[in-house]
């Protein structure tokens, strides 16, 4: 994420009608310290996104638990849309005590209504009217939407 900061800047210099991020996967073959610096200085680049402008969020294959636990806790807040396939969809769950830790059958394909489950978790949870990421005059994203790609379909 070298370019993080050069597209900081850059942010000043022109009005993006949306901003659409991605990245943050490859931070998991960095320390957690290095990992939790990174992040912090994302968000600090989405609070300089005017809150007129959307910012979508497209998460890629992650393994670690805790690191996804934390990118939900301490990103999507800050986001108004985010991209995930089923996978990343069932990190997310198992990591945040979602309501489904495998969203597969035994044929390994997808449970459509194992998803919409935990979409409507992801969206309950994190969306607009969290009760668990409270909204505050520093952040007033609103997660409303969601992307989803099944792959095994």
């Amino acid at each position: 994420m070298a370019t993080l900061e050069a597209f900081t800047a850059a942010l000043s210099s022109f009005a993006p009608d949306i901003v659409v991020l991605s990245g943050l996967h490859m931070l998991e073959g960095e320390t957690e310290e290095f990992r939790e610096s990174r992040v912090q200085d994302f968000i600090g680049m989405l609070k300089t996104v005017p809150e007129t402008t959307p910012i979508h969020l497209e998460l890629a294959s992650m393994a670690i638990v805790p690191y996804v636990k934390h990118i939900a806790d301490q990103v999507f807040s800050f986001v108004d849309s985010i991209g995930l396939n089923e996978q990343e969809l069932e990190l997310v769950s198992q990591s945040a005590n979602g309501p489904h830790r495998k969203l597969t059958n035994i044929q390994g394909l997808a449970d459509t209504a194992k998803v919409c489950d935990t979409l409507f978790w992801l969206l309950k949870t994190y969306g607009g009217k969290s009760v668990i990421i409270p909204r505050s005059s520093a952040n007033n994203r609103r997660l409303d939407s969601l992307s989803v790609s099944i792959m095994s379909l």
